[in-house]
């Protein structure tokens, strides 16, 4: 697990599975459809372009949806901004226990 992961022993995905967030709702979704460790292994294999998809993201939103600036949108291209936030959305993705 990577060390930005945990602080003070404390995991940052301890509150995050009873928010409303847009990225619980996808994790919940992948794990439903069982894809979520093939999604997380993805992530992990496309942290160093992460800076580069989120540009990419937010640079065609308009071409690919009529609601570029939906919470889910931006929330996506928050976690792959973020690197707390891509790391929690990938712990997300791999917990043992259902969300």
């Amino acid at each position: 697990m990577p060390h930005h992961m945990v602080s003070n022993n404390l995991c940052y995905t301890d509150g995050m599975a009873h928010e409303t967030h847009p990225w619980v709702a996808w994790a919940k979704q992948l794990q439903r459809w069982g894809v979520a460790p093939l999604v997380a292994t993805l992530l992990e294999g496309l942290r160093p372009l992460q800076g580069v998809l989120a540009q990419v993201l937010q640079g065609s939103l308009p071409l690919l949806t009529s609601f570029p600036r939906s919470t889910s949108w931006q929330a996506l291209i928050h976690v792959l901004e973020d690197e707390d936030s891509y790391w929690t959305f990938i712990h997300l993705l791999t917990e043992e226990t259902q969300l």
